[in-house]
Protein backbone atom coordinates (compact mmCIF):
# COMPACT_ATOMS: atom_id res chain seq x y z
CA UNK A 1 0.00 0.00 0.00
CA UNK A 2 0.96 3.81 -0.12
CA UNK A 3 1.95 5.82 3.04
CA UNK A 4 2.55 9.49 2.46
CA UNK A 5 6.25 10.37 2.67
CA UNK A 6 6.36 13.20 5.38
CA UNK A 7 2.96 14.45 7.75
CA UNK A 8 4.75 17.76 8.67
CA UNK A 9 4.37 19.15 5.33
CA UNK A 10 1.11 19.81 3.87
CA UNK A 11 1.08 17.89 0.40
CA UNK A 12 0.37 19.45 -3.01
CA UNK A 13 -2.72 20.68 -2.93
CA UNK A 14 -3.36 20.81 0.62
CA UNK A 15 -4.69 18.52 2.92
CA UNK A 16 -7.93 17.44 1.71
CA UNK A 17 -10.63 14.89 1.35
CA UNK A 18 -13.63 13.78 -1.09
CA UNK A 19 -16.23 11.78 1.53
CA UNK A 20 -16.85 8.83 -0.65
CA UNK A 21 -20.93 8.66 0.21
CA UNK A 22 -21.51 12.52 -0.59
CA UNK A 23 -18.73 13.58 -2.55
CA UNK A 24 -18.59 16.81 -0.13
CA UNK A 25 -14.71 18.38 -0.31
CA UNK A 26 -13.10 18.11 3.00
CA UNK A 27 -9.92 20.60 3.32
CA UNK A 28 -11.44 24.23 4.52
CA UNK A 29 -9.12 25.19 7.46
CA UNK A 30 -7.44 21.81 7.39
CA UNK A 31 -3.83 22.71 8.10
CA UNK A 32 -2.78 19.49 9.04
CA UNK A 33 -3.54 15.68 9.03
CA UNK A 34 -5.37 15.30 12.19
CA UNK A 35 -7.70 18.68 11.51
CA UNK A 36 -8.41 17.07 8.35
CA UNK A 37 -9.61 13.88 10.42
CA UNK A 38 -11.25 15.81 12.90
CA UNK A 39 -13.56 17.95 10.02
CA UNK A 40 -14.14 14.19 8.06
CA UNK A 41 -15.49 13.08 11.66
CA UNK A 42 -17.81 16.10 12.27
CA UNK A 43 -19.34 16.11 8.80
CA UNK A 44 -19.84 12.29 9.05
CA UNK A 45 -21.63 12.46 12.39
CA UNK A 46 -23.63 15.34 11.77
CA UNK A 47 -24.85 13.90 8.32
CA UNK A 48 -25.59 10.44 10.27
CA UNK A 49 -23.22 8.75 8.22
CA UNK A 50 -21.32 5.88 9.48
CA UNK A 51 -17.48 6.46 10.84
CA UNK A 52 -15.02 5.26 8.02
CA UNK A 53 -12.76 2.33 9.39
CA UNK A 54 -9.31 3.04 9.69
CA UNK A 55 -9.66 6.72 8.50
CA UNK A 56 -6.17 7.74 8.50
CA UNK A 57 -5.29 5.19 6.67
CA UNK A 58 -8.08 5.80 4.31
CA UNK A 59 -7.49 9.24 4.14
CA UNK A 60 -3.88 8.98 4.08
CA UNK A 61 -3.75 6.49 1.01
CA UNK A 62 -6.35 8.50 -0.94
CA UNK A 63 -3.83 11.69 -1.03
CA UNK A 64 -0.98 9.42 -2.15
CA UNK A 65 -3.57 8.61 -5.47
CA UNK A 66 -3.26 12.59 -5.54
CA UNK A 67 -1.19 14.21 -8.40
CA UNK A 68 2.25 15.11 -7.30
CA UNK A 69 2.17 13.98 -4.12
CA UNK A 70 5.12 11.96 -2.63
CA UNK A 71 4.69 8.65 -1.40
CA UNK A 72 6.41 5.93 0.12
CA UNK A 73 5.08 1.70 -1.55
CA UNK A 74 4.78 -0.35 1.90
CA UNK A 75 4.46 -4.47 2.05
CA UNK A 76 1.79 -5.37 3.06
CA UNK A 77 1.52 -9.20 3.72
CA UNK A 78 -1.88 -10.78 3.91
CA UNK A 79 -3.39 -10.72 7.65
CA UNK A 80 -5.09 -13.76 9.31
CA UNK A 81 -8.41 -12.11 8.51
CA UNK A 82 -8.09 -12.35 5.37
CA UNK A 83 -6.93 -16.01 4.77
CA UNK A 84 -10.05 -16.73 7.04
CA UNK A 85 -12.38 -14.90 4.98
CA UNK A 86 -10.53 -16.24 1.85
CA UNK A 87 -10.86 -19.36 2.89
CA UNK A 88 -15.07 -18.76 3.92
CA UNK A 89 -15.46 -17.59 0.33
CA UNK A 90 -13.48 -20.73 -1.26
CA UNK A 91 -15.96 -23.20 1.10
CA UNK A 92 -19.01 -21.04 -1.04
CA UNK A 93 -17.68 -20.85 -3.90
CA UNK A 94 -17.75 -24.88 -4.26
CA UNK A 95 -20.85 -25.15 -2.35
CA UNK A 96 -23.10 -22.66 -4.32
CA UNK A 97 -24.83 -23.66 -7.60
CA UNK A 98 -24.29 -20.65 -9.20
CA UNK A 99 -20.29 -19.72 -7.84
CA UNK A 100 -19.34 -17.53 -10.96
CA UNK A 101 -20.43 -14.91 -12.87
CA UNK A 102 -21.00 -14.38 -17.01
CA UNK A 103 -17.86 -14.36 -18.94
CA UNK A 104 -18.89 -10.99 -20.61
CA UNK A 105 -18.91 -9.49 -16.75
CA UNK A 106 -15.63 -11.06 -15.93
CA UNK A 107 -14.32 -9.53 -18.76
CA UNK A 108 -15.21 -5.84 -17.88
CA UNK A 109 -14.24 -6.49 -14.76
CA UNK A 110 -11.11 -7.25 -16.15
CA UNK A 111 -10.65 -4.27 -17.67
CA UNK A 112 -11.62 -2.01 -14.67
CA UNK A 113 -8.99 -3.94 -12.70
CA UNK A 114 -6.24 -3.83 -15.64
CA UNK A 115 -6.34 0.11 -15.33
CA UNK A 116 -6.44 0.13 -11.04
CA UNK A 117 -3.40 0.71 -9.65
CA UNK A 118 -3.65 -1.20 -6.68
CA UNK A 119 -2.83 -4.44 -9.04
CA UNK A 120 0.27 -5.17 -8.84
CA UNK A 121 2.39 -8.09 -9.31
CA UNK A 122 2.90 -10.06 -6.41
CA UNK A 123 5.92 -9.58 -3.88
CA UNK A 124 7.48 -12.52 -2.63
CA UNK A 125 4.95 -14.54 -1.62
CA UNK A 126 5.10 -16.62 1.35
CA UNK A 127 4.77 -20.61 1.11
CA UNK A 128 0.82 -20.61 2.66
CA UNK A 129 0.04 -17.26 0.61
CA UNK A 130 1.21 -19.33 -2.70
CA UNK A 131 -0.76 -22.41 -1.96
CA UNK A 132 -3.91 -20.50 -1.22
CA UNK A 133 -3.71 -18.62 -4.20
CA UNK A 134 -3.08 -22.56 -6.20
CA UNK A 135 -6.05 -23.37 -4.51
CA UNK A 136 -8.40 -20.61 -5.65
CA UNK A 137 -7.20 -20.56 -8.70
CA UNK A 138 -7.96 -24.28 -9.40
CA UNK A 139 -11.80 -23.81 -8.83
CA UNK A 140 -11.84 -21.41 -11.48
CA UNK A 141 -10.59 -23.69 -13.25
CA UNK A 142 -10.07 -22.72 -16.89
CA UNK A 143 -11.61 -19.67 -17.12
CA UNK A 144 -9.65 -16.64 -18.20
CA UNK A 145 -10.42 -13.30 -19.37
CA UNK A 146 -8.46 -11.53 -22.60
CA UNK A 147 -6.45 -9.56 -20.07
CA UNK A 148 -5.29 -11.99 -17.95
CA UNK A 149 -1.58 -11.51 -18.09
CA UNK A 150 -2.25 -7.96 -17.02
CA UNK A 151 -4.11 -9.03 -13.75
CA UNK A 152 -2.11 -9.52 -10.41
CA UNK A 153 -3.23 -9.06 -6.85
CA UNK A 154 -4.95 -6.59 -5.11
CA UNK A 155 -3.25 -4.73 -2.59
CA UNK A 156 -6.55 -3.82 -1.15
CA UNK A 157 -8.03 -7.13 -0.66
CA UNK A 158 -4.84 -9.26 -1.04
CA UNK A 159 -7.27 -11.69 -3.61
CA UNK A 160 -5.40 -13.15 -7.36
CA UNK A 161 -7.34 -10.95 -9.17
CA UNK A 162 -7.26 -13.66 -12.15
CA UNK A 163 -9.67 -15.91 -10.00
CA UNK A 164 -11.43 -13.15 -8.75
CA UNK A 165 -12.68 -11.36 -11.24
CA UNK A 166 -15.25 -14.72 -12.39
CA UNK A 167 -16.71 -15.20 -8.74
CA UNK A 168 -20.44 -14.30 -8.37
CA UNK A 169 -20.75 -10.84 -6.92
CA UNK A 170 -22.29 -11.99 -3.93
CA UNK A 171 -19.68 -14.18 -2.93
CA UNK A 172 -17.43 -10.89 -3.65
CA UNK A 173 -19.44 -8.63 -1.41
CA UNK A 174 -19.49 -11.29 1.88
CA UNK A 175 -15.37 -11.39 1.44
CA UNK A 176 -15.16 -7.59 1.36
CA UNK A 177 -14.61 -5.76 4.75
CA UNK A 178 -15.86 -2.05 5.09
CA UNK A 179 -12.35 -0.90 5.47
CA UNK A 180 -11.59 -2.26 2.02
CA UNK A 181 -14.63 -1.17 0.85
CA UNK A 182 -13.48 2.36 1.43
CA UNK A 183 -9.97 1.87 0.39
CA UNK A 184 -11.06 0.80 -3.31
CA UNK A 185 -11.08 3.22 -5.77
CA UNK A 186 -14.29 4.90 -6.14
CA UNK A 187 -13.22 8.14 -7.98
CA UNK A 188 -9.99 7.27 -7.98
CA UNK A 189 -7.58 7.94 -11.32
CA UNK A 190 -6.66 5.02 -12.35
CA UNK A 191 -3.41 3.62 -14.18
CA UNK A 192 -4.89 6.31 -17.19
CA UNK A 193 -5.37 8.95 -15.02
CA UNK A 194 -8.93 8.66 -15.40
CA UNK A 195 -11.81 8.08 -12.70
CA UNK A 196 -11.56 4.72 -11.64
CA UNK A 197 -14.82 2.44 -9.95
CA UNK A 198 -14.02 -0.60 -8.40
CA UNK A 199 -16.61 -3.38 -9.75
CA UNK A 200 -16.52 -4.87 -6.04
CA UNK A 201 -18.47 -1.83 -4.51
CA UNK A 202 -20.02 -0.96 -8.14
CA UNK A 203 -21.28 -3.93 -9.24
CA UNK A 204 -21.02 -4.60 -13.27
CA UNK A 205 -24.51 -6.01 -14.54
CA UNK A 206 -25.04 -8.23 -17.51
CA UNK A 207 -26.55 -5.60 -19.75
CA UNK A 208 -23.65 -2.50 -18.72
Amino acid sequence: MRQLKTLSVAPPGGWRYTDPDTGFLYGEHSYSLSALLEQVRKYRSQNKLDPIPDLEMVVSEWLCYQPDVAFKTVATPRTANQYLRGGVAMFRAMTSKEPFCSQAVAEKRAEICARCRYNEPPEDKGLIESMTDVAIQSIVGGRKTKLNRQLFICTVCSCPLKAKVHFAQDIVDEELTEQERYRVPNGFPGKDDKPLYCWQINPIKEDD
